[in-house]
């Protein structure tokens, strides 16, 4: 059976300052869906960050998108601090996103069915191989395989009942 939708996506982190004023630079995990003002939550990435394990709250005050995406926080108002928090993630609560958009992240849970309508596996995860995006389906019988995610092997997908049609490939050899 499909899973919920995630209530927390991580999407992106943040592993070094940039400037003298709090601003570092991000890296990202996932689709980009950062937006000016919102609210993430940040997690620490290792022991060196001094953020508590259950994460704290922080507002994004400007996103610059370029060579280095560069990104800067209202609660952090210069380097020192910002020292104290790297490296940590970036996670966004889905209650802020938009509830009509369409999200690769929220493809793992999906239930991968056949054209007959059989179970066949589950989407695991959803990677990107700077072409196309690519599905890992774990089949029922515990094989994993990754497929392009494209119409020649997805033609259907129902968001509502959180499931995607695959057509198994044809192996030659």
């Amino acid at each position: 059976m499909a899973k919920e939708k995630l209530k927390i996506i991580k999407i992106a982190y943040v592993a070094r300052p940039h400037g003298i004023k709090g601003e570092a630079e991000l890296g990202f995990l996932d689709e980009n869906v950062l937006k000016e003002g919102m609210k993430i939550l940040a997690t620490p990435y290792n022991a060196k960050s001094e953020i508590p394990s259950e994460g704290i709250n922080l507002t994004l005050n400007k996103l610059k998108f370029g060579h280095k995406n560069i990104v800067s926080f209202k609660e952090v108002t210069d380097r020192t601090y910002l020292e104290k928090l790297v490296p940590f993630e970036i996670s966004v609560y889905r209650e802020d996103l938009d509830e009509e958009e369409f999200y690769f992240f929220d493809l793992p849970g999906f239930d991968v069915i056949s054209e007959k309508n059989e179970l066949i596996g589950e989407v695991t995860k959803v990677l990107d191989n700077g072409a196309q995006e690519l599905l890992e389906v774990k089949l029922k019988s515990g094989e994993i395989i990754t497929l392009p995610f494209v119409e020649n092997f997805f033609p259907e997908m129902d968001e509502e009942k959180r499931e995607i049609v695959m057509i198994m490939p044809e192996y030659s050899e």
